[in-house]
């Protein structure tokens, strides 16, 4: 598996964005498969032993969350995980 940073920089109204083809692009974040309207922020304030696993897709245009308790859900089978990625919009 590969593994790079992302380089994040601010890009106005307390949002951070990665550059993406040459332009500013706010990743979107999702949380447990729902949309994070906090982005990197909302992410930010996840104590890090509360998340299973991190993955970032299209160099950062997408970033996606899955907490301990979602994959305990998960796991159960009271929820299903998506699985198909879209990063044509705030799709989770």
């Amino acid at each position: 598996m590969k593994q790079r940073a992302i380089q994040l920089h601010p890009c106005g109204s307390g949002r951070e964005c990665i550059r993406f083809r040459g332009t500013s692009v706010a990743p979107v974040v999702c949380i447990d498969e729902r949309p994070a309207s906090g982005g990197i922020a909302e992410l930010r304030a996840y104590p890090k032993e509360s998340l299973y696993r991190i993955e970032v897709h299209e160099r950062g245009r997408m970033i996606r969350a899955y907490t301990m308790w979602f994959m305990g859900q998960v796991q159960a089978g009271r929820i299903s995980m998506l699985t198909t990625l879209r990063v044509d919009g705030p799709h989770c």
